[in-house]
């Protein structure tokens, strides 16, 4: 059980070994949010991180999401790839714009 939670700590697409069907699922599931309501999961995430400054934050916060903007596959199941990966993707880059300019709207 350690290791599918594990998974989810560096959101790796390229999982193998045992329980990899399930690691990639639980991968998956931990970035749904980046398919849905990008603002929402926005601030759900900065509220579990909220004990980090907001320079620390939107560094750290760009960082990723730059990284996860140009990931390719962005989700591990080809399924979830086909159906939600270009969503996520620009859900990333739009979170990156608001990032850049936190009074606008994207």
């Amino acid at each position: 059980m350690v290791e599918l939670i594990l998974a989810t700590k560096d959101h790796r697409t390229d999982l193998d070994g045992p329980l990899k069907v399930e690691k990639s699922w639980i991968v998956d599931a931990d970035l749904i949010g980046f398919a849905r309501d990008w603002r929402q999961n926005a601030e759900n995430i900065r509220r579990e991180f909220a004990h980090v400054s907001d320079g620390e934050w939107v560094a750290g916060r760009r960082a990723f999401l730059e990284a996860f903007a140009a990931r390719r596959p962005f989700y591990c199941v080809p399924a979830n790839e086909e159906r939600f990966g270009d969503l996520a993707r620009r859900h990333a880059q739009l979170e990156m714009l608001a990032l850049s300019n936190p009074g606008a709207s994207p």
